[in-house]
């Protein structure tokens, strides 16, 4: 009798599995592209960690791994939330592909491969989910960028998506989350919370405000303690896992924009009596009178009086760090930035304790640490981070996300990471080699504002002061981004569209780097590398053309691309090599591989009975007419040649 429960659920189970129920949850996926085998990341798996009807569940992106991995290659995942999937970029710009991109000039005795597991508005618990998982598929390293998100991201202390603040149940709860069973239970409490109206995300809320609307967290606070306990047992958890994998870890420590942040939810501490608080406000308005009149001194003595009536007010230190910032005093501005954000009572930006749990975690436990809040500062006028690397609040520009991957691949070679510190080419990858190598182009760019300028118009941010202009409203890359932006068409196909408008332009070299964009991303694929083949004939570079050409066959062996090679060849008089990629083509249609157009066909017919006429041997020439002809009557150029063969 006590064994009935458990034998129904196990029925119940196994019927559901059968039955193909709910979502396949799993974080690896197999799937079959381009004429191979490949893993992908599954990127429907953030349903994990998100239930609230009517929210965009962040996706992973669906990137593809080798199924089976080469001697050769270097495999590293990236996890962590926003910063690590590169928001507000994607693909070409994102810090996984800038770091493949650095490291395969490092290291070109090897394959990179670097796959991006990261998803937005998660933290150290979905970290801590995954990388077992991922430990299966036989990684060189991990790369984890985490901490922003404690208090909001899902499952935080915070957050409206959350299983309570008992961090054994969360982990328990978050092992249960692919058992069918499950996925049914959480459904049926979906479906009937719905019903009431209890838990449908507000119409066009950002995933900030699904989150973390109005709870707001002081420093030093019961929750704020937590979350922070709860990171350094996560992160100790994390990397334990990773060396009973023995797989090398490096832990990377955060950046945000403290110079030109204001903080979003300045708030009094409870225990500041209201007369304290008065003459705060009197201190903060002299303040910005003096300050208005240029008497930054004055400015800053009397804000530091109001910093003294309340420590905790987060408003009184950012406004005396702009003061010092301009008197020249940049440790103290540093300082007092740093404690505007930690004092910052809506916590979307990790306070200097994380960094320090960070530090200490990875002393206590021997690993490697890529110093990106170090780094930030040390590129940054008077070590105070702002717009010159953050897009807002803590997302990286594109310079500043060339120097996270830059960060990542110093801390992987200074401690022998994938292979020996000596074997690091680091004269081969300077910071602009490794830029123009990038393949980003301005649509990549332009999609990051676009979504920026989303992003502050919205709550939190109390100003659109940072906004970026858009590109004028005529322009053909506006209205690709618009089109992409409201998911109309793909990455590959805005940067297709745009090539094509280029190559209408004869601006040959702006159509090359649209195709390249996408052909680093996907090399896999024959279709850009021959479109950057063809741009490069329009330009008249055939020997860069051909070039491509053969890159695309080595890529993937369409048929297109050898005939473009071989016309290439027939243009050059290359006859011999012409008629071997002719009747490469023509083979590879026998064997069913990717099919041609009758016309297609009939045209690379005629070309080939041309060639062999041009070497004289009539007979063959003669025989590709007649097929050209019977597949394609209306073929004139065919008829015409046969016509002048006896």
């Amino acid at each position: 009798m006590l064994l009935l429960p458990f034998v129904f659920l196990l029925a119940l189970e196994g019927a559901l599995r059968l039955a193909h129920y709910g979502d396949d949850l799993d974080l690896v996926l197999t799937t079959h592209a381009f004429g191979r085998d490949w893993y992908t990341l599954n990127t429907a798996a953030g349903k994990r960690y998100f239930s609230q009807a009517g929210i965009a569940v962040p996706e992973l992106y669906d990137e593809l791994f080798e199924l089976h991995k080469q001697p050769n290659t270097k495999r590293i995942f990236l996890l962590g939330e926003s910063t690590m999937a590169g928001f507000p970029f994607d693909y070409a710009a994102t810090p996984s592909r800038l770091l493949q991109t650095r490291l395969q000039m490092l290291l070109p005795q090897y394959k990179i491969e670097v796959v991006n597991a990261a998803m937005s508005a998660v933290n150290s618990f979905t970290v801590l989910d995954c990388i077992g998982e991922l430990a299966r598929y036989e990684p060189d390293a991990f790369v984890v960028y985490v901490g922003h998100n404690e208090f909001y991201g899902a499952l935080g202390v915070a957050s409206s998506e959350s299983f309570g603040r008992n961090r054994t149940l969360t982990k328990l709860v978050l092992r249960l989350r692919t058992v069918k069973v499950v996925q049914l239970l959480k459904n049926v409490i979906a479906l009937s919370s719905n019903a009431k109206g209890q838990t449908a995300a507000p119409r066009d809320a950002s995933l900030m405000e699904v989150l973390a609307h109005d709870k707001t967290i002081p420093y030093g606070s019961t929750e704020y303690l937590l979350a922070r306990e709860t990171f350094e047992a996560n992160l100790r958890e994390i990397i334990g896992v990773a060396r009973a994998r023995d797989v090398p870890i490096v832990v990377s420590t955060l950046a945000s924009n403290i110079r030109d942040q204001e903080p979003f939810q300045p708030s009094f501490s409870p225990s500041t009596p209201e007369e304290a608080r008065g003459r705060w406000n009197a201190l903060v308005r002299s303040a910005a009178d003096a300050r208005g009149r240029g008497a930054l001194a004055e400015a800053a003595s009397d804000l530091r009086l109001a910093v003294a009536l309340d420590t905790l007010q987060a408003d009184s230190h950012f406004r005396l760090a702009q003061c010092l910032a301009a008197l020249g005093d940049t440790l103290g501005a540093r300082s007092e930035f740093e404690r505007a954000r930690d004092d910052d009572a809506l916590r979307f930006r990790a306070s200097g304790e994380f960094n320090g749990v960070i530090r200490t975690v990875c002393r206590d436990l021997s690993t490697p640490v890529a110093d990106a809040d170090s780094a930030f500062a040390a590129a940054s006028p008077g070590g105070l981070v702002g717009s010159n690397l953050m897009m807002e609040h803590l997302h990286p520009n594109f310079n500043g996300y060339l120097l996270l991957a830059k960060t990542f691949a110093s801390a992987l070679g200074a401690n022998g990471i994938l292979a020996g510190a000596d074997a690091y080419r680091w004269a081969s990858a300077t910071d602009d080699a490794v830029r123009r190598n990038a393949t980003v182009t301005p649509f990549d760019l332009e999609v990051a504002n676009e979504r920026i300028r989303d992003l502050t118009g919205r709550w939190p941010f109390h100003c659109v002061s940072q906004a970026i202009p858009p590109a004028p409203a005529d322009s053909a890359l506006r209205s690709v981004v618009e089109r992409y932006a409201r998911k109309k068409i793909i990455w590959s196909e805005a940067h297709f569209e745009l090539a094509g408008k280029f190559l209408a332009e004869k601006n040959y070299d702006a159509a090359i780097a649209e195709y390249r964009s996408v052909a680093s991303v996907v090399p896999y694929s024959y279709y850009s590398w021959m479109m950057m083949g063809d741009a490069y004939q329009l330009a008249g570079l055939a020997d860069s053309a051909g070039a491509m050409y053969r890159q695309a066959i080595d890529a993937e062996d369409s048929p297109y691309a050898h005939v473009r090679l071989g016309m290439l060849d027939y243009e050059a008089g290359k006859t011999d090599l012409a008629i071997a990629e002719f009747e490469r083509t023509i083979a590879r249609e026998s064997e069913g591989r990717e099919k041609m157009h009758p016309k297609e066909v009939s045209v690379l017919r005629y070309f080939l009975g041309s060639s062999y006429g041009k070497l004289g041997d009539i007979a063959k020439a003669k025989l590709n007419l007649q097929i050209a002809v019977q597949i394609d009557p209306s073929n004139r150029d065919a008829k015409n040649m046969l016509a002048q063969i006896p």
